[in-house]
């Protein structure tokens, strides 16, 4: 019996930890990448505003996010 619970703990050492690091790294480069992306659209935002203020781009933008956060509570959620 002791030696089924050596080798079940040698192979959770060889292969399981080494599965589970790696898959922390790919979530947080997920993560990351997620980030990154939502920091573009912030600049891409910022840039339409402060180049076609005078339209009313800021205005249209603000309502619709507002609709689209209501309409998506779970974004709000924590």
């Amino acid at each position: 019996m002791d030696n089924i619970l050596e080798i079940v703990t040698a192979f959770v050492q060889l292969f399981m930890i080494p599965i589970g690091a790696y898959i922390a790294v790919m979530v947080t480069r997920a993560h990351r990448k997620t980030a990154l992306t939502e920091f573009k659209i912030i600049a891409l935002v910022h840039a339409i505003q402060s180049d076609i203020a005078k339209n009313g781009f800021t205005e249209s933008y603000e309502k619709k996010l507002s609709e689209l956060l209501s309409e998506y509570e779970f974004v709000n959620k924590k």
